[in-house]
């Protein structure tokens, strides 16, 4: 576990988050912790968390200091987004007990139960905030010299796609500037370029991901960020783009309904829209490829 090693796992979590109090008995996190951890695992593989779970456990790194060392800075952003999605985790199934008689709800006379929507609203920005420290997680391995992280599965998955960086797929759809976005929709990507723009280009197709500024590439890009942005639509729950994305999927945002997913009916129009363009960027592929070869 990357909290704890002094046995002052809330204290860490206070100091990381500011939301959470040190007086807390760690325990009753603990587990929300492991989960998380896992979860966070499969976002920036195995190696890159051992690398700063390493660090963490040596006698050189102290949780109660903030160094610039970028090893250490390395452990606190892997911890932050196992943090607020622990935290998430705790406060949902702590909303209510469990007992020999049932379920209760217990409350002081002094405190008073929030209402639906401000629950809602809290796990939106709880969500939302697990979102953000990923994307400042992957912006610093982005930016640092990690062998890890450019050796992970991820990482090498990005390099067989014909949108290699954010700002690539940002400049046909946008993602709020989002890494953990981009990175989630990279097997889709990888997907429909092996499910139509592999068999349409045929023996050209190494040469799109070789030569990513031509205008057959150009046109293959747009068409794959469009189609790979629905199947991920289709296939995800909402709930795991942040709101900023998600938020165009309902017929209307506003900030009292923030957690709040789209209808059925707003999300197949939305879906049926973006797929529209898709098929429009696809017959502009086709027309890129018949110029090429005359």
């Amino acid at each position: 576990m990357i909290f704890n090693k002094t046995k002052k796992g809330s204290a860490e979590l206070y100091n990381l988050t500011g939301t959470w109090y040190k007086a807390n008995d760690f325990t009753g996190i603990s587990e929300d912790i492991v989960l998380a951890q896992n979860e966070v695992i499969k976002l920036i593989g195995k190696a890159t968390f051992d690398r700063a779970h390493s660090r963490y456990m040596t006698d050189e790194y102290d949780p109660e200091v903030s160094s610039d060392d970028p090893e250490d800075m390395l452990v606190r952003r892997v911890q932050l987004p196992v943090a607020y999605k622990a935290m998430h985790h705790f406060y949902q199934r702590n909303l209510v007990s469990h007992e020999d008689s049932g379920r209760k709800v217990k409350i002081s006379e002094n405190e008073k139960l929030p209402w639906a929507w401000q629950i809602e609203k809290d796990d939106a920005v709880l969500r939302d905030t697990f979102f953000r420290t990923l994307d400042e997680l992957y912006l610093f391995l982005e930016q640092t010299d990690i062998k890890e992280w450019k050796d992970s599965p991820l990482r090498t998955q990005q390099q067989q796609s014909i949108l290699r960086t954010l700002d690539q797929f940002e400049s046909i759809y946008p993602l709020d500037g989002s890494f953990y976005t981009f990175y989630t929709l990279i097997p889709f990507i990888l997907e429909v370029q092996q499910r139509f723009v592999r068999p349409i280009a045929g023996d050209r197709y190494m040469s799109l991901l070789s030569d990513i500024d031509s205008d057959m590439a150009l046109a293959a890009r747009r068409f794959v960020a469009l189609k790979a942005m629905v199947i991920a639509v289709q296939r995800l729950s909402v709930s795991v783009f942040p709101i900023g994305i998600s938020q165009r999927f309902t017929d209307s945002f506003q900030g009292k309904g923030a957690g709040k997913t789209p209808s059925t009916d707003a999300l197949k129009f939305y879906l049926s829209a973006l797929d529209h363009q898709a098929a429009t960027a696809l017959e502009e592929f086709h027309e890129a490829l018949s110029a090429t070869a005359e």
